[in-house]
């Protein structure tokens, strides 16, 4: 097994069978939210294999891995999502959770893309990546604002630990 087969296989698992922090805290999610935090998963696991530099940037290891990610998201959400609508998707996400990342650990800024996707728009496309613009979602008016940021580091320590114990 490559690495890729064995880093999708590994966060489907992640994903679906065992509780992520996140989800663990918030035991309410949807099927839509656990599709998200699944995206979340992969998006963070895509970003460790670059920083890594453990497997060759290539068209095909990049597809592979999305499609990968396409076919355990669909065995989650309700909506199934078309190959070519979720590798835009995956893009559009995976951009936005890295600048999150990013952010956060620069300036310890709340990561407002992934809290945006989880309780505002869980698996939409097209919105407008801003909870200024959606006060009923801020974190302001979130009653957990200080657990959820506490879960998202709890998530990437938790992503970061698995990845490096199966690479």
């Amino acid at each position: 097994m490559n690495y890729i087969d064995k880093i999708v296989t590994s966060v489907a698992n992640l994903s679906t069978k065992q509780p992520n922090p996140i989800a663990k805290y918030f035991e309410n999610f949807n099927p839509e939210q656990l599709a998200e935090l699944c995206v979340f998963n992969f998006c963070y696991s895509w970003l460790y294999v670059l920083d890594e530099d453990i497997i060759p940037l290539t068209d095909e290891n990049i597809t592979r891995f999305q499609l990968g990610c396409n076919v355990v998201t669909n065995t989650i959400t309700s909506n199934i999502i078309d190959p070519i609508e979720f590798l835009e998707m995956f893009r559009e996400r995976y951009e936005n959770h890295r600048i999150d990342l990013m952010n956060y650990k620069d300036t310890f800024e709340f990561p407002k893309y992934l809290f945006l996707r989880l309780f505002g728009y869980p698996m939409e496309n097209n919105i407008i990546n801003s909870i200024e613009k959606f006060p009923k979602y801020s974190q302001e008016n979130f009653i957990n604002e200080q657990y959820f940021e506490h879960c998202y580091v709890n998530q990437v320590n938790f992503l970061q630990t698995h990845l490096e114990n199966i690479i």
